[in-house]
Protein backbone atom coordinates (compact mmCIF):
# COMPACT_ATOMS: atom_id res chain seq x y z
CA UNK A 1 0.00 0.00 0.00
CA UNK A 2 1.28 3.47 -0.86
CA UNK A 3 2.61 5.53 2.07
CA UNK A 4 0.21 8.38 1.41
CA UNK A 5 -2.76 6.03 1.35
CA UNK A 6 -1.75 4.58 4.73
CA UNK A 7 -1.28 8.04 6.19
CA UNK A 8 -4.63 9.22 4.81
CA UNK A 9 -6.50 6.21 6.16
CA UNK A 10 -4.81 6.52 9.52
CA UNK A 11 -5.61 10.20 9.89
CA UNK A 12 -9.16 9.71 8.65
CA UNK A 13 -10.15 6.80 10.89
CA UNK A 14 -7.64 6.08 13.63
CA UNK A 15 -6.68 9.56 14.87
CA UNK A 16 -10.30 10.60 15.64
CA UNK A 17 -10.80 7.34 17.52
CA UNK A 18 -7.74 7.98 19.67
CA UNK A 19 -8.79 11.56 20.30
CA UNK A 20 -12.16 10.28 21.53
CA UNK A 21 -10.39 8.29 24.25
CA UNK A 22 -10.63 11.10 26.73
CA UNK A 23 -9.04 10.25 30.08
CA UNK A 24 -11.88 11.94 32.02
CA UNK A 25 -14.44 9.50 30.67
CA UNK A 26 -12.20 6.47 30.91
CA UNK A 27 -12.62 4.60 34.17
CA UNK A 28 -9.56 2.36 33.92
CA UNK A 29 -6.87 2.30 36.53
CA UNK A 30 -3.66 4.36 36.30
CA UNK A 31 -1.69 1.47 34.76
CA UNK A 32 -4.20 1.13 31.89
CA UNK A 33 -4.19 4.88 31.32
CA UNK A 34 -0.38 4.86 30.99
CA UNK A 35 -0.61 2.03 28.48
CA UNK A 36 -3.12 3.98 26.42
CA UNK A 37 -0.85 7.04 26.49
CA UNK A 38 2.06 4.87 25.27
CA UNK A 39 -0.12 3.50 22.46
CA UNK A 40 -1.06 7.05 21.43
CA UNK A 41 2.62 8.03 21.39
CA UNK A 42 3.66 4.94 19.40
CA UNK A 43 0.84 5.50 16.93
CA UNK A 44 1.79 9.12 16.36
CA UNK A 45 5.45 8.21 15.86
CA UNK A 46 4.55 5.48 13.38
CA UNK A 47 2.23 7.88 11.55
CA UNK A 48 5.06 10.40 11.22
CA UNK A 49 7.42 7.66 10.00
CA UNK A 50 4.92 6.53 7.36
CA UNK A 51 4.04 10.07 6.26
CA UNK A 52 7.67 11.19 5.99
CA UNK A 53 8.88 7.95 4.47
CA UNK A 54 11.22 5.55 6.13
CA UNK A 55 13.22 4.85 3.00
CA UNK A 56 16.43 6.79 2.61
CA UNK A 57 16.87 8.01 -0.90
CA UNK A 58 20.45 8.02 -2.02
CA UNK A 59 20.76 11.32 -3.82
CA UNK A 60 23.97 13.18 -4.31
CA UNK A 61 24.00 16.66 -2.75
CA UNK A 62 23.90 19.49 -5.25
CA UNK A 63 27.30 21.04 -5.74
CA UNK A 64 27.31 24.51 -7.32
CA UNK A 65 29.08 24.74 -10.66
CA UNK A 66 31.64 27.42 -11.45
CA UNK A 67 29.32 28.67 -14.19
CA UNK A 68 26.02 27.77 -15.79
CA UNK A 69 25.52 27.85 -19.55
CA UNK A 70 22.85 27.09 -22.13
CA UNK A 71 24.50 23.70 -22.69
CA UNK A 72 24.95 22.97 -18.98
CA UNK A 73 22.33 24.65 -16.77
CA UNK A 74 22.45 21.73 -14.28
CA UNK A 75 19.46 21.81 -11.90
CA UNK A 76 18.30 25.19 -13.27
CA UNK A 77 17.37 24.25 -16.82
CA UNK A 78 14.06 26.12 -16.49
CA UNK A 79 15.97 29.36 -15.79
CA UNK A 80 18.06 29.59 -18.96
CA UNK A 81 15.74 32.05 -20.70
CA UNK A 82 15.75 34.46 -17.77
CA UNK A 83 19.37 34.15 -16.58
CA UNK A 84 21.58 33.67 -19.64
CA UNK A 85 23.19 36.91 -20.77
CA UNK A 86 22.61 37.83 -24.40
CA UNK A 87 25.52 39.43 -26.30
CA UNK A 88 24.73 42.04 -28.95
CA UNK A 89 27.67 43.47 -30.88
CA UNK A 90 27.61 46.97 -32.37
CA UNK A 91 30.65 46.97 -34.72
CA UNK A 92 29.80 50.42 -36.09
CA UNK A 93 30.51 51.99 -32.69
CA UNK A 94 34.01 52.60 -31.30
CA UNK A 95 32.86 52.80 -27.68
CA UNK A 96 30.08 50.88 -25.97
CA UNK A 97 30.24 48.39 -28.83
CA UNK A 98 29.20 45.38 -26.70
CA UNK A 99 25.71 45.23 -25.25
CA UNK A 100 24.87 42.56 -22.69
CA UNK A 101 21.20 41.97 -21.89
CA UNK A 102 19.87 39.77 -19.08
CA UNK A 103 16.06 39.28 -19.16
CA UNK A 104 15.79 38.37 -15.45
CA UNK A 105 12.11 39.20 -14.75
CA UNK A 106 12.59 39.17 -10.95
CA UNK A 107 9.51 38.92 -8.79
CA UNK A 108 11.13 39.86 -5.47
CA UNK A 109 13.80 42.26 -4.24
CA UNK A 110 16.03 39.40 -3.05
CA UNK A 111 16.30 37.86 -6.55
CA UNK A 112 18.35 40.12 -8.80
CA UNK A 113 21.36 40.40 -11.08
CA UNK A 114 24.35 41.46 -8.97
CA UNK A 115 26.94 42.09 -11.67
CA UNK A 116 27.26 41.84 -15.46
CA UNK A 117 30.53 41.73 -17.36
CA UNK A 118 32.98 40.14 -19.78
CA UNK A 119 35.39 37.26 -19.08
CA UNK A 120 38.44 36.34 -21.16
CA UNK A 121 39.46 32.82 -22.17
CA UNK A 122 41.16 32.35 -18.76
CA UNK A 123 37.96 33.42 -16.92
CA UNK A 124 39.52 36.73 -15.83
CA UNK A 125 37.22 39.73 -15.70
CA UNK A 126 37.92 42.20 -18.50
CA UNK A 127 35.07 44.51 -17.60
CA UNK A 128 32.16 44.42 -15.19
CA UNK A 129 29.44 46.59 -13.77
CA UNK A 130 27.58 46.14 -10.49
CA UNK A 131 23.83 46.43 -10.81
CA UNK A 132 21.61 48.29 -8.35
CA UNK A 133 18.79 46.14 -7.01
CA UNK A 134 16.67 48.73 -5.26
CA UNK A 135 13.70 47.92 -7.49
CA UNK A 136 12.43 44.85 -9.29
CA UNK A 137 14.43 44.11 -12.41
CA UNK A 138 12.71 43.36 -15.71
CA UNK A 139 15.68 43.52 -18.03
CA UNK A 140 19.27 44.40 -17.22
CA UNK A 141 21.08 46.13 -20.10
CA UNK A 142 24.78 47.07 -19.85
CA UNK A 143 27.22 48.48 -22.45
CA UNK A 144 30.96 47.85 -22.57
CA UNK A 145 33.84 48.78 -24.84
CA UNK A 146 35.76 45.65 -25.81
CA UNK A 147 37.48 43.95 -28.75
CA UNK A 148 35.02 41.17 -29.69
CA UNK A 149 37.61 39.54 -31.97
CA UNK A 150 39.61 38.31 -28.95
CA UNK A 151 39.28 34.51 -28.67
CA UNK A 152 37.26 32.93 -25.85
CA UNK A 153 35.36 36.00 -24.65
CA UNK A 154 32.22 35.32 -22.62
CA UNK A 155 29.52 37.56 -21.23
CA UNK A 156 28.56 36.82 -17.63
CA UNK A 157 25.77 37.66 -15.25
CA UNK A 158 25.80 36.77 -11.57
CA UNK A 159 22.39 36.18 -10.02
CA UNK A 160 21.85 36.63 -6.28
CA UNK A 161 20.23 33.20 -6.06
CA UNK A 162 21.44 31.22 -9.07
CA UNK A 163 25.17 31.94 -9.32
CA UNK A 164 27.18 32.75 -12.44
CA UNK A 165 25.71 32.38 -15.96
CA UNK A 166 27.88 32.75 -19.08
CA UNK A 167 27.38 33.03 -22.83
CA UNK A 168 30.22 32.96 -25.38
CA UNK A 169 30.57 35.93 -27.70
CA UNK A 170 29.15 35.34 -31.19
Amino acid sequence: MHKRTVATLATKYFVPAIRNLNMKHFTANLHQQKQIMRLRYIFLLSLVAVACGTEKKSREPLVPQKEYTRENPAEWSQLTKSHLPVVILHPEQKTNNVEIVVPIQSKSLDHYVEVVGILDSQNHEIASQKISHERLQNVVRVYFTADPSLPGLKAFARCSQHDLWTTPFP
